[in-house]
């Protein structure tokens, strides 16, 4: 690519992100709402309708809205063209990457294809079907050098895209822990331990990280749960289940993310809840009882369940003495370490997986009846914890094990109302997210938001307004 090439690209990236900052209410408005009427729109973005007209004649000028046609008439509709942002999720044993378009929306191979970018559809090997065909899936291992070369090569495909219209503005790297901004250093990471006390700067290599600045890109770091919460918050507006849409303006949500460890993502009164330290959210290192020692089997099947559980891995001593391994946080109690060994019998991160597979959680509840009365026993410890402490509107699980949330079904709603204080719980609505898409999106949705932070190395802040 030629010098006056990255010129040009730097200058439009430069372009597009001062547009974003200075536009955004009314560009997520005009995203959310779908509508042609600018009284709408105007009170949406929370600015005067010459304000919100003068702003919409800018950005037609500048290619970033346009006219659409729907069934009730002329639209006004974000160009999904007019930029692009990337998720990136570091697992144990993956790095997984989504592109979204403008409209916040992931793309699959077949759509890079009718876009043009011949590059990126021939080089990243898409390997999911269905809901999650949008998902890029890289194999790594935990070393920190093999991490840090998927991580450079992953940066190097996307920016040898040569296509013209391809305007990657920002990409955001997930993971399960928490960032320390100020020395800019992976302060804790429980399950990708090597990435623990690296600084932000030594992932992307100096000549990648220039080749970066050069075109204007920003790279972006974020927890997995943060990412999360603001795919599941930014879903609402587009559902297609009305009920799931009507609850778009609820202020208070929290996201239960169960991976390899379990994170907790939170918006209160409408924004997304950091703490003090940027560490809020760490549900899965509080300390949890044993319910797996105090719940009595009710039926013959259940005693089986419980005795076979003593026998899996032919590991009979842990019926005399069920010790748990010490977790990262330092103990061997935490909710995280609790659940997985408690109801899947895992005591490592391949073993979860192994034992978490979609076949095997299809019929968890049919072939280990007691060790699921276990798990919900867990799912209504958080629930009392969580409508209790903050009244929130809404409880969103997401994750691994989302399998086994959706075929509860009836009996999680019945969870809830009988975990926590009546008049929060029944205020509060519950119900399974997506897996792939939350974090993956949700790390592309962050890049969306970094734009309006220029050179900031804070943490994203979002605030939502109603729609």
């Amino acid at each position: 690519m030629s010098d006056s090439t990255i010129t040009r690209i730097a200058e439009q990236n430069a372009g597009k992100i001062a547009l974003i900052k200075e536009n955004r209410e009314v560009l997520n408005a005009v995203r959310r709402l779908k509508t042609g009427d600018k009284s709408a729109l105007a009170e949406a973005a929370g600015v005067s309708w010459p304000k919100l007209n003068k702003d919409i004649g800018d950005l037609e000028k500048e290619n970033a809205v346009q006219m659409g046609a729907r069934d009730s008439g002329q639209i006004y509709e974000v160009n999904s063209n007019f930029a692009f942002f990337v998720g990136l999720s570091i697992t144990n044993d993956s790095i997984k990457l989504s592109i979204c378009d403008f409209s916040l929306q992931p793309l699959t191979r077949d759509d890079l294809s009718a876009r043009g970018f011949s590059h990126l559809h021939q080089m990243l090997p898409f390997s999911e079907t269905g809901e999650n065909n949008h998902v890029v899936s890289f194999g790594v291992t935990t070393e920190l050098r093999a991490i840090i070369g998927k991580v450079n090569e992953i940066i190097g495909i996307l920016l040898a895209e040569e296509s013209a219209n391809f305007h990657l503005l920002g990409i955001t790297i997930a993971f399960a822990g928490f960032i320390d901004y100020k020395s800019r250093v992976f302060a804790f990471s429980p399950h990708v331990q090597k990435l623990n006390e690296t600084p932000l700067d030594d992932l992307v290599l100096p000549a990648v990280k220039e080749s970066l600045d050069n075109r204007n890109i920003f790279l972006y770091y974020e927890n997995d749960s943060e990412s999360a919460v603001l795919y599941e918050k930014e879903s609402l507006f587009f559902s297609e289940d009305k009920d799931r849409r009507d609850l778009r303006n609820k202020e208070n949500i929290g996201c239960i993310y169960i991976s390899a460890g379990i994170g907790l993502g939170l918006i209160l009164n409408n924004e997304l809840f950091r703490g003090s330290t940027n560490t809020a959210g760490e549900i899965g290192h509080i300390r949890a009882p044993d319910f797996f020692q105090k719940l009595v089997p009710k039926t013959d099947a259940e005693k089986r369940d419980k005795e076979s559980y003593f026998l899996e891995d032919n590991e009979e001593s842990r019926e005399d003495n069920k010790k748990p391994p010490s977790c990262k946080c330092g103990h061997d109690d935490c909710l995280e370490t609790k659940l997985k060994l408690d109801v899947f019998n895992a005591d490592t991160f391949y073993d979860f997986i192994n034992k978490t597979t979609a076949d095997k959680l299809d019929v968890f509840a049919q072939t280990h009846p007691f060790r699921y009365r276990v798990l919900e026993e867990y799912i209504s410890y958080v629930f009392n914890l969580l409508i209790n402490l903050f009244n929130l509107d809404i409880i969103i699980f997401s994750g691994r094990i989302i399998k086994i949330i959706h075929a509860m079904g009836e009996n999680l709603e019945l969870l809830k109302r009988t975990s926590a204080l009546k008049i929060p719980s029944n205020a509060c609505k519950c119900f399974a997210g997506n897996n792939e898409k939350a974090v993956l999106v949700g790390a592309a949705i962050a890049a969306y938001y970094k734009c309006g932070f220029g050179d900031s190395e804070d943490p994203i802040k979002v605030k939502w307004r109603k729609a």
